[in-house]
């Protein structure tokens, strides 16, 4: 007599996710996050913001000669994060004569209170020449919270002279070459 076939259940497998880490982040107790500095049109002007996406640049550049300082903020968190470490802030830039220096200084932005989480960093002299420069900017260690705000302010001496800075994630032509700079954070990596 043959064997009776019983019936075989399957079960359906769940939906699994992966989580990969650089290994020297996990290490570390670091990951960093890049964010783009942009100019996007809002309808009546350009504003400058942070980005984690390279999308095209309503401007080019970011010309400090009328206006010294801008601040780029970043979207708010939507998880609370701990940015600590060294951050990095790279840029190309050039001025119409003369020299000029930028400075950066990174800022928690926390409903009406704005506190400086770094110390504010220049870059060596901006000439004619368009040249690349990184500025290494150690972080106090900071919790943000959900809906608090990643600012980056970027400050110019040049008086009257024009001193551009590259705000194009997608390094289209502009006044300089070389427009997609980029700004990275650590924070904590909570495993």
């Amino acid at each position: 007599m043959p064997a009776e076939v019983v019936p075989v259940n399957f079960p359906v497998p769940g939906e699994s996710s992966i989580a990969s880490y650089n290994y020297t982040d996990i290490a570390n107790g670091l990951g960093y996050s890049s964010y783009y500095p942009n100019g996007i049109w809002d309808g009546s002007a350009v504003v400058y913001l942070l980005m984690s996406q390279t999308l095209h640049s309503q401007a080019g550049v970011r010309d400090f000669a009328s206006t010294n300082s801008q601040d780029l903020d970043l979207s708010p968190f939507n998880t609370p994060k701990t940015l600590m470490g060294t951050a990095y802030f790279q840029f190309s830039a050039k001025t119409s004569s003369g020299a000029s220096v930028i400075t950066a200084t990174i800022k928690k932005v926390s409903g009406a209170s704005v506190t400086s989480i770094s110390s504010a960093i220049a870059s060596s002299s901006i000439s004619t020449s368009e040249a690349w420069k990184i500025l290494k900017i150690p972080l106090t260690k900071t919790n943000f919270k959900i809906g608090d705000i990643l600012r980056l302010t970027l400050a110019a001496d040049a008086g009257t002279v024009h001193c551009y800075v590259g705000v194009d994630p997608t390094n289209t032509a502009s006044t300089i070459t070389n427009t997609q700079s980029v700004l990275s954070i650590p924070s904590r990596i909570s495993l």
